[in-house]
């Protein structure tokens, strides 16, 4: 499977079954690893769980144009700025 940037959006009950989610949580920890753009909302415990929160190229939308800060990230492909080998 490839793809150059990943969007999780759920709420409550989403996020609780995500979090408990073996495979979601590697595929968003994949995602990270991979240097990909990550967009988030209504997830933080999934985001807690992965330990994305707060990492440059990870997207909380939230409003007031976040949506525009994840494309810009994803059009990069990769954030680099994430890169620490």
């Amino acid at each position: 499977m490839l793809f150059d940037a990943v969007a999780v959006l759920a709420g409550p009950n989403g996020d609780k079954a995500l979090s408990a989610e073996p495979d979601a949580v590697s595929f968003l920890m994949d995602a990270d690893r991979h240097l990909k753009a990550i967009a988030l909302a209504g997830v933080s415990g999934l985001a807690k769980k992965t330990q994305v929160s707060g990492v440059v190229g990870v997207t909380e939308l939230g409003g007031n144009g976040d949506i525009s800060k994840f494309i810009e990230f994803a059009r990069n492909g990769k954030v680099w700025e994430r890169d620490t080998a």
